[in-house]
């Protein structure tokens, strides 16, 4: 997309999206520029777009360039016309320009896009209960050496990158972050939030982000708050104990509390009498586009060789046979003419990859031919299922 197609873009984010604005923000303006939006064009007129955003994923710890998909749009009388099949088309392969081997999408409907060859992730639950019940985690007794400082999330833009660089990469599976963020969009992920820093030695050991939203009421003094949890990591239980008592001494003060409740974590047991309101947020879909570049370099824990010959007709080239072992505790990966010892298509490197699912429940969805018993074996020490720990909205 051109300079030029700025306004075209914005009428079909308005049309596609809602909004209100008239003509390109400059906010918005910068955002778009900061990605990359591919459009289709009839008779010089824009009718559908897909915008590509350069991130970095944490793929079982390992970090990978990846190419988040967001924005994916066309007006009602454009549709199913193949259209976003041959815009995905062009982005997969910009993706491999750009040495992204992985993507990730959050869907409005997550079958929609097996088409395109990804596969449905986990979404992210988020809960709701009583601030009452922040009463049990006042029970907490943190080690006194950590100390908690509490900043605007304005201000905390190089404390938040690095602490996320350092701990949420290697730790967080399917965590994502931008490694370039324009000014505008820091202010709008930052707003009205603060980040509460748990540090062991001046060193940063844990960060939560939050705000506390007030409801006005009819009568005076009867305003209402609420405590919003967006973030929360730990670089140690230690440090996850210091957060845990901060957020508890919110007790009286708020009426309810909300947090992304990481799957895994189960961070509901720390709360023995709180009744959740779960609801689901971001739909995750994943979907391999470099083989080789996405398998290189993750963690192997056992010594072995397997030949993968992996078929994706949407992504380059269609077909591509690899030898993958261990080396050093890490996957080494190259290409190979020797005889396969399994065979997957996209939706199968993908969901193995990104640990959606176990190797056989992906055979016995047809997405793999596993030759050995052997194979079979070693794949499922190599890939154990994961889930994605991710609150970055895209």
């Amino acid at each position: 997309m051109e300079e030029d197609d700025l306004e075209s873009v914005s009428r079909l984010h308005r049309y596609a999206f809602g909004g209100t604005r008239d003509a390109p923000s400059e906010d918005w303006t910068s955002w778009l520029k900061g990605n990359e939006t591919f459009g289709l064009f009839e008779d010089e007129v824009l009718v559908s777009g897909v915008t590509l955003r350069p991130l970095v994923q944490s793929i079982r710890g390992v970090p990978k360039a990846m190419g988040g998909i967001s924005a994916v749009a066309s007006y009602p009388e454009n549709r199913r016309r193949g259209h976003i099949r041959e815009l995905f088309r062009v982005v997969f392969e910009r993706m491999h320009e750009r040495c992204m081997p992985v993507s990730m999408l959050s869907a409005f409907k997550r079958s929609y896009y097996r088409q395109f060859g990804y596969v449905p992730a986990n979404t992210s639950p988020f809960a709701k209960t009583s601030g009452n019940h922040l009463q049990s985690l006042l029970s907490i007794r943190p080690n006194p050496a950590i100390t908690i400082e509490r900043v605007s999330m304005a201000d905390a833009r190089e404390l938040y990158m690095d602490f996320v660089r350092a701990v949420c990469i290697p730790r967080y599976h399917g965590f994502a972050y931008a490694p370039s963020v324009s000014d505008w969009e820091w202010k709008d992920r930052a707003k009205d939030a603060v980040l509460a820093v748990a540090r062991r030695d001046g060193r940063p050991v844990g960060i939560v982000k939050y705000r506390i939203n007030v409801r006005r009421l009819e009568l005076p003094g009867e305003d209402e708050q609420s405590l919003q949890i967006l973030e929360m990591y730990w670089s140690d239980l230690e440090a996850r104990d210091a957060l845990l008592r901060f957020i508890g001494q919110h007790t009286g003060q708020v009426r309810e509390v909300s947090l992304y409740m990481p799957l895994n974590e189960h961070l509901e047991l720390l709360f023995p009498d709180a009744e959740w309101q779960m609801k689901t947020w971001q739909a995750w879909c994943v979907r391999v586009i470099d083989a080789q570049r996405s398998l290189m370099g993750l963690p192997a824990e056992q010594s072995g060789r397997i030949v993968m010959s992996i078929t994706d007709e949407s992504c380059g080239d269609s077909k591509s046979v690899l030898e993958v072992s261990e080396r050093d505790g890490r996957l080494d990966v190259q290409s190979t003419e020797s005889e396969p010892d399994c065979h997957l298509v996209s939706a199968g490197i993908s969901a193995l990859v990104y640990g959606t699912m176990a190797i056989d429940e992906i055979e016995h969805m047809g997405w793999a031919r596993i030759g050995t018993d052997a194979a079979r074996k070693l794949l499922r020490i190599w890939f154990p299922r994961r889930s994605i720990h991710n609150a970055l909205e895209f």
